[in-house]
């Protein structure tokens, strides 16, 4: 009867200290799957502004000044815009 009630002890033991592990484990996927959310979230906000830069950049491109060529200057060698000297 002893031996029949120190072995439910221990099973009874060993799967709380199971659950405990368990638990563990379960709290540190839970970590890990938050971690990854907001990895993600960012990434999505990172690609996100890289398009509104894209878009800016555009934006710019299109309303700069055209740029200017430059020409050697046949009496002065010096480098002029077209049509100066």
């Amino acid at each position: 009867m002893k031996i029949f009630l120190a072995k439910q002890l221990i099973k009874g033991i060993s799967k709380k200290i199971k659950r405990s592990r368990d638990k563990k484990e379960l709290e540190g996927f839970r970590d890990m799957a938050i971690q990854i959310k907001q990895i993600a979230k960012e990434q999505a906000k990172h690609g996100r502004d890289l398009e509104n830069h894209d878009i800016d950049i555009a934006i710019l491109k299109k309303d700069a000044h055209p740029k200017k060529d430059f020409v050697k200057c046949g009496n002065c060698k010096c480098k002029t815009k077209e049509n100066e000297c």
